[in-house]
């Protein structure tokens, strides 16, 4: 079984230097003024903002975060909502925060981020995780640079969170591994380079074990876990580890046994003796329980001492020693409150405060849970997660605090320190030029509230009008478009009908050229049975067009969508009520996309046909009159992909429309192909251009016209959810006559941090933006936000 676990030869590379120096240089009206970004082409400008980050308390945490000392500074990691899933701060002894926004561990990897558990091996932090991807880790330096990712193993089977405990140069790795029936404990040797030296099973197969946990002795490690060979509530069993690997206790043997569930232990070494804690369940509700175990594995109590007893449930211990006796802290629910209490315990087994002290808790944050500890030897300190009262207990979406207590267990910091702090994360950019300026619409959510839209004009110069503008939206919004008919912006989006269903509606509404909302309340575009998604706008006349995936019909399978519109007057008034069709077939059309082409209107959709043998997703488009009449039914046949699922990339260059895609798996296009569709529609390129192919994934083009050329603009590097992937936004110019002055595309924003979901839109007279969607690593933002940049050369005039 343990065979199918793919272990690393050796670390990952080092991460490359950011030759882009991201040190802010200066920041006026919204421009941020970086250093050289060698690795761009040229024409391209610096990033800026849309809107000014804010840092502030994100409850963007996880339960259970870890802490160690290294000598100077405390880490603190957790597992985090944001982008890598796997963040740290460092702590003074002082309690001063060196990392008020956190330092992001896992960004760059392109694998998934679970919960961590930190030690010093003597040079650096060793921060490991387990999630559903394998085993992975990070070397962090005291100065908070990320020295190195790791990888321990890829498997789908391993479970966590890991125990961890160094010597000097050298760590033991712990962590389960699943196979049928059956948990196994497994151990990894990891040296400072990021190496597996080898790996051991410690527990047998076809048995379930859990919670490992490590400690080191100065010449051994002892790994302790919840083992249920015996029954199936668990026991707590052990293994000797010694620095060769040598396993010195076979399958381990049982340390404490006796009737109910022995689970979750910790371990700790005191100078003369190991001491292991756990939760208890022999009196019913779970209750703290220790022993001391010398290091050949004699227990000094054979069946545990109580640390907490008392009324409510006492869970997830956690321990440090501080050369003298040890602090125990766990999870307490007495009273029906959700505390973080401690007891210390000497090194002789007596438990100071048998009724145990409590840590203060957070105001808005009162539910604490997972506590971790760490000691410098003059204090230790103690980090937990917090949720907010009404919040599902143990879950997602919580504030990590910590304090230092000293050894009278005197909590020294109130308020608690706060590490979940941030900008507030921004994604999902739509954009439209107008009256000389840029309005730019994203998604964001801010902490305690729900996701909300925010528009913003901005300068083609990439300085901010005003402030942002709060849409007027409903429930968990989602896909965005925005047109300008000449006087007044239209802004459009999906959002939920209510939380007890999936349906979804279209609602708008209107901004004016001056930044003013027009409509108080969002205009019920598409506010029908079934599901309406997808949307997408255009101007259209002296109004707009708006189109969308509709679910109202159903095919011979079930679960298609069609295509409908509506024209929305530059009132706000919908023309079309119900919506008209405008492709509707067995098969599913979905994905639309629509532009002005010049006295009509040209829609384009991805078709998937899964009643044919190699199922299709081709490329298909029609015009649709100013009237709503649609002037192509059932469709034009635009390429035969096969095309990614996503809205095709349109651009109108006074004559004829150019559509782009990315085609490829259906999971991840490699190339970026395009066609022309002349005002008649016809179709001018029987055989797609391409723009760039080889083996890399491009994924979700957009485009725009700058008055000479055909901008297309695409992720590259990236998968199917970008979020974690390498993504980079690339670009190239297509001239009208279909011919590609950039073949193979050139980077456009290309960061060590993920950037994806761009957006470009120019004037159509040589000033053309791209935004996109980009986690920023300065130390007042630390989240995703919407970036822009101007195309400033190279076929885009600098203005």
């Amino acid at each position: 079984m343990l065979g199918t676990l793919a272990l690393a030869c050796g670390p990952t590379p080092e991460d490359e230097p950011d030759a882009e120096n991201l040190s802010l240089e200066a920041e006026t009206d919204g421009v941020r003024s970086l250093g050289s970004e060698a690795r761009l082409s040229s024409g391209v400008s610096s990033p800026f903002d849309v809107s000014r980050p804010v840092l502030e308390a994100q409850r963007t945490g996880s339960p259970g975060p870890s802490v160690a000392f290294d000598g100077k500074v405390y880490l603190v990691v957790w597992r985090d909502e944001r982008t890598g899933g796997v963040f740290g701060s460092r702590v003074k002894p002082n309690g001063h925060i060196l990392d008020p926004a956190g330092i992001p561990l896992n960004l760059t990897t392109g694998i998934s981020g679970g919960r961590p558990r930190v030690a010093y091996d003597g040079t650096q932090f060793v921060v490991v995780w387990v999630s559903s991807d394998g085993i992975f880790g990070a070397h962090v330096e005291g100065d908070g640079d990320v020295r190195r990712h790791f990888t321990l193993g890829f498997s789908d089977e391993a479970g966590g969170p890991p125990g961890i405990a160094c010597t000097k140069k050298l760590c033991l790795v712990v962590f389960t591994f699943s196979g049928d029936d059956e948990n196994v404990v497994v151990a990894a040797r990891l040296d400072s380079r990021g190496t597996v030296l080898d790996r051991r099973s410690l527990s047998p197969g076809f048995n379930n074990a859990f919670d490992p946990a490590v400690a080191w002795d100065g010449r051994q490690f002892l790994v302790v876990w919840s083992d249920e060979r015996g029954g199936d509530e668990g026991d707590i069993y052990g293994s000797r580890v010694r620095k060769d690997g040598t396993v010195l206790d076979g399958r381990g043997v049982p340390l404490i046994e006796v009737p109910a569930g022995q689970v979750r232990p910790d371990v700790t070494w005191t100078g003369e003796r190991f001491l292991v804690v756990w939760e208890d369940g022999r009196d019913g509700e779970p209750d703290i329980y220790g022993a001391r175990v010398h290091g050949d594995l004699r227990v000094v109590e054979p069946t545990g001492f109580p640390i907490a007893t008392h009324p409510g449930a006492q869970s997830a211990p956690r321990l440090a020693h501080d050369g003298r006796e040890s602090l125990v802290a766990w999870g307490d629910t007495r009273d029906e409150d959700f505390l973080i209490r401690g007891a210390r315990v000497s090194d002789d087994g007596v438990v100071l405060e048998p009724a145990g002290f409590s840590l203060p808790s957070s105001g808005d944050s009162p539910k604490a849970s997972a506590p971790a500890v760490a000691s410098n030897g003059r204090h230790y300190f103690v980090t937990f997660s917090a949720q907010a009262e009404d919040a599902e207990p143990f879950g997602a979406g919580s504030h990590i605090l910590g304090t230092r207590v000293k050894h009278d267990t005197t909590v020294q910091d109130s308020p608690l320190l706060l590490f979940t702090r941030s900008a507030t994360a921004q994604e999902l950019a739509a954009s439209a030029y107008g009256d000389g300026q840029y309005l730019v619409v994203w998604r964001e959510a801010r902490a305690d509230e729900e996701e909300r839209l925010l528009a913003t004009r901005v300068r083609t110069d990439g300085r901010r009008l005003g402030s942002p503008v709060p849409l007027p939206t409903g429930l968990n919004p989602g896909t965005l478009s925005v047109a300008f008919n000449g006087a007044t912006f239209l802004v459009v989006w999906d959002e939920d009908v209510s939380p007890d269903t999936f349906e979804r509606d279209v609602r708008g509404a209107r901004v004016s050229s001056a930044g003013v909302l027009l409509d108080a309340t969002s205009l019920p575009i598409a506010a029908l049975e079934d599901t309406q998604t997808q949307p997408s706008v255009a101007s259209s006349g002296d109004g707009f067009l708006v189109v969308w995936e509709d679910g109202r019909t159903s095919g011979e399978f079930g679960n298609v969508t069609d295509l409908f519109g509506t024209r929305v007057s530059s009132a706000g008034a919908v023309l079309d009520p119900g919506g008209f069709l405008i492709a509707g077939t067995l098969a599913t059309e979905e994905t639309p996309s629509v532009i002005d082409a010049g006295g009509h209107s040209f829609i384009s959709w991805v078709h998937f046909d899964f009643t044919k043998f190699d199922t299709e997703t081709s490329i298909r488009g029609a015009r649709v009159a100013e009237s709503g009449t649609v002037l192509d039914s059932p469709g034009l046949l635009i390429a035969p992909g096969p095309a990614f699922f996503a809205p095709p990339a349109l651009s109108f260059d006074g004559t004829n429309v150019l559509v782009a895609w990315a085609e490829g798996p259906f999971s991840a296009g490699s190339r970026i192909s395009a066609a022309r569709v002349s005002g008649s529609g016809a179709v001018l390129d029987a055989v797609p251009i391409t723009v760039a192919m080889d083996e890399t994934s491009r994924t979700r083009p957009t485009a725009t016209f700058d008055g000479s050329n055909h901008w297309l603009v695409w992720e590259e590097n990236g998968q199917s959810v970008p979020d974690n992937e390498p993504v980079d936004v690339h670009g190239a110019r297509i001239r009208p006559d279909g011919s590609v002055r950039d073949p193979g595309g050139r980077p456009i924003a290309r960061h060590d941090e993920p950037e994806y979901n761009p957006l470009v839109v120019s004037d159509r007279a040589g000033r053309t933006a791209v935004f996109y969607t980009e986690f920023v690593t300065e130390e007042d933002v630390m989240n995703t936000r919407v970036q822009g940049r101007r195309l400033t050369g190279s076929g885009s005039s600098v203005r």
